[in-house]
């Protein structure tokens, strides 16, 4: 090789140099490459926003079409099976509505009577009540009573609560 073309050779390398070293610095190639977003509810709720557009469950999507095929069977009926099916339709309903009206019946609040003695603390009136029904849980109804302010104020002697009253209720039925 001669003196000339080995010249030419490294003045290419140095300008193809250059120019890559200014591309780089110019061009933003420095900056780090931005991370694909993760894909969470949020965003995926402001697509279906701004796209008019809802989301539904598995279970919504089989109820739906189950609802769509008995509906695309009962068109395919007669008037006469069609008005058969909503005459079994309404019998059930009434029965239901009678089952329910007798559950009502049966399930009436009766008053219990708790009788408070000389001695007895909130805690001991809070247990009575939870074995009688009234209350769920003795320990929750007695923080109640204390946080009121109503520990110093229950009386002795028998009083009428319901199952279903509310704290308050009971608390004032005890303090009167």
């Amino acid at each position: 090789m001669n003196k000339r073309i080995l010249q030419a050779f490294s003045a290419g390398m140095i300008v193809s140099t250059s120019i890559l070293t200014l591309t780089f610095y110019l061009g933003n190639y420095d900056q780090k490459v931005v991370a694909e977003k993760e894909l969470t509810d949020k965003s995926v709720n402001e697509y279906l926003a701004q796209n008019n557009k809802i989301a539904v469950s598995n279970k919504e999507y089989e109820e739906f079409l189950s609802y769509k095929d008995t509906k695309v069977k009962n068109l395919n009926k007669t008037p006469q099976q069609n008005e058969q099916q909503q005459k079994q339709q309404n019998q059930n309903a009434q029965n239901q509505n009678q089952e329910q009206k007798n559950n009502n019946q049966q399930t009436e609040v009766k008053p219990v009577k708790v009788n408070i003695k000389e001695g007895m603390t909130t805690s001991d009136v809070s247990k009575i009540l939870e074995q009688s029904g009234i209350i769920d849980s003795a320990s929750k109804f007695n923080q109640y009573l204390i946080k009121h302010d109503y520990h110093k104020r229950v009386q002795i002697g028998t009083f009428e609560v319901k199952k279903g009253m509310s704290y308050y209720e009971i608390a004032e039925a005890l303090t009167r």
